[in-house]
């Protein structure tokens, strides 16, 4: 079965402008090793219900999923935003076999990592997608 998460990284990996940027420095919670900035992570948020009909199960659900950017700039970390927005804002269509019926960026938060000196910012976005 095919899940948004794959979706997420098929449609963020395949996209030219961000993999300009990041090359295929994507993944889902947080890279095993510390890597090259910038990169991206990503992972759920919140689940949506899923509701229950009487014999069959509406296939349509809204999950909540957080994009964080990462660089080492500020400037840098505005130019991934805009590529990402690109992307997944107002996204519709099918990606690796999933049909994705609407995004919708809903919240930002900036962070500054002191301890690395990494600027991320959190996007989140809101999917509805045919589980």
């Amino acid at each position: 079965m095919a899940d948004i998460a794959e979706a997420i990284f098929s449609r963020l990996s395949t996209d030219a402008t961000v993999a300009a940027l990041v090359k295929k420095r994507i993944y889902p919670f947080t890279p095993v090793d510390p890597v090259q900035r910038p990169y991206v992570t990503y992972h759920l948020v919140s689940m949506g219900p899923r509701p229950h009909a009487m014999g069959a199960d509406p296939a349509v659900v809204t999950d909540r999923y957080q994009v964080d950017l990462w660089a080492d700039t500020y400037n840098k970390l505005i130019t991934l935003n805009t590529a990402v927005m690109a992307v997944l804002s107002r996204w519709r269509g099918t990606e690796a076999g999933v049909t994705i019926q609407a995004s919708f960026h809903v919240d930002r938060r900036d962070f500054y990592e002191k301890d690395t000196k990494y600027r991320r910012r959190s996007l989140d976005f809101e999917i509805s997608w045919e589980e």
